[in-house]
């Protein structure tokens, strides 16, 4: 039978950013700008009383699968750094998520 585009795509991201063709890299960094902005956003407004486990959830989501650990290390990252008007927590979030998900440190 026919696999659905999404679950081609969730397989190929287990793979890695290179495994993705230029359609489907631009789909997963949009959706990935879109989690970011979201979670920056909820932290700016105070969602959850700034519950770190809320945004550990949030990260463990973001950085599944080999591609969001690489977009995390060479792309998402650097949201965190310049979006949040120099709070460090959701840095110091996404870095831990990132070491225990990836088993290494950045």
């Amino acid at each position: 039978g026919i696999v659905p585009f999404s679950t081609q795509l969730e397989v190929k991201l287990d793979d890695g950013i290179k495994s993705l063709n230029e359609y489907e890299l631009e789909i997963y960094s949009t959706q990935m700008r879109c989690k970011e902005i979201m979670a920056t956003t909820e932290w700016r407004l105070g969602r959850v009383g700034g519950n770190r486990n809320y945004y550990k959830a949030v990260f463990r989501t973001m950085l599944g699968g080999k591609a969001g650990l690489e977009h995390y290390k060479t792309v998402g990252r650097n949201h965190f750094l310049t979006a949040n008007f120099g709070d460090p927590t959701l840095i110091e979030i996404g870095d831990e998520v990132y070491e225990e998900l990836g088993g290494e440190p950045l």
